[in-house]
């Protein structure tokens, strides 16, 4: 598939904190210019919603902006505002590496994955046959998530979108690893 420029589809950037670092989510919906509109705001607050048993306490979302189609600038617009607190707990170091991401695949065949830092899984890996991946069926947090990232039951279609701009179906499982980058920066490096 040829690539598409980055700015082909509108944007939506929430910056996070986990109470040490800063974090965003991309977020694309459709390929025509517009503002964020508020059945993707409600989307994106549903999503943080039902992730908000397993995002540590000290899981903020600090700002947003938005970019139209054909633009590289992103203008500072309203959050999406999460209805229920963060209530995982406190992070411990050698989880905030950590990392949860969904991925999906739009109605073009691209695909696209959406990553959370401070969130609470913890792998237990005396499991035998572990595989670092969570699905729908193993934890109502994850099950609500993806059932928001698809829209499920809130009777809009997803307003969520590939870098194409086309509807994207999200997976029914996470993965869960620690991230390289984020690895490195806690090394000190």
């Amino acid at each position: 598939m040829a690539p598409y420029a980055e700015d082909f589809s509108n944007r939506y950037k929430v910056r996070y904190t986990t109470g040490r670092y800063v974090h965003h989510n991309l977020f694309h919906y459709g390929p025509t210019p517009e503002t964020p509109p508020a059945a993707l705001l409600a989307q994106i607050a549903s999503f943080y919603d039902a992730l908000s048993a397993a995002l540590v306490n000290s899981w903020e979302i600090i700002g947003a902006e938005y970019a139209e189609a054909g633009s590289s600038v992103f203008i500072p617009t309203a959050p999406p505002v999460p209805a229920v607190a963060p209530a995982g707990g406190t992070i411990i170091l050698p989880y905030e590496a950590n990392r949860i991401t969904f991925r999906g695949k739009g109605g073009g065949g691209r695909t696209t994955s959406l990553a959370i830092f401070g969130q609470i899984f913890r792998p237990d890996l005396s499991v035998e046959g572990y595989d670092f991946r969570v699905t729908r069926s193993e934890n109502p947090s994850i099950d609500n998530a993806i059932a928001a990232l698809n829209a499920e039951g809130i009777g809009d279609p997803s307003e969520l979108s590939t870098i194409d701009g086309l509807l994207v179906a999200w997976w029914p499982d996470v993965t869960i690893k620690q991230d390289d980058t984020m690895v490195k920066r806690l090394r000190g490096g």
